[in-house]
């Protein structure tokens, strides 16, 4: 696969960014092939490959083979405004709770603030519940 012929687009409003990563975390929890590690983009191998929400979403959304080793600056081919590097940034910020980053990089204003979010290694189910009320949130900010 040749990433430069990726022209998938992801979500522009953070809210629906976040919904699609979140669902497709819930599709690469059920595939034995993937593990969850946050501390890993996209990490190819050829018998599981690591992904992080991001690479959540490098995989089911994207389509990108489990075999790769990518992260967000791979992506940088893909358009000429880096849009889908730029977005893959994004959940990154939103994942480790830094709302004013992530809403920079998809250059919309909040007025949330940064928050807790917890560690997905921690509390799956507390992760799954922060992201999903960080989303309704940033609906309610019409983001």
């Amino acid at each position: 696969m040749n990433i430069a012929n990726i022209t998938t687009k992801l979500p522009s409003k953070p809210s629906a960014l976040i919904k699609l990563a979140l669902k497709d975390l819930r599709k690469i929890e059920q595939n034995p092939r993937y593990e969850i590690n946050m501390n890993r983009w996209h990490r190819g191998s050829k018998r599981r490959c690591e992904v992080c929400l991001a690479g959540a979403v490098m995989t089911c959304t994207l389509g990108v083979p489990k075999s790769r080793d990518l992260g967000p600056s791979d992506f940088e081919v893909c358009f000429s405004d880096r849009d889908l590097e730029v977005k893959l940034l994004a959940l990154e910020s939103f994942r480790k709770g830094e709302i004013e980053g992530g809403c920079q990089y998809l250059k919309v204003s909040t007025l949330l603030r940064d928050r807790y979010i917890p560690s997905y290694i921690c509390s799956r189910n507390g992760f799954f519940k922060a992201m999903k009320q960080l989303a309704d949130d940033l609906v309610g900010e019409n983001n």
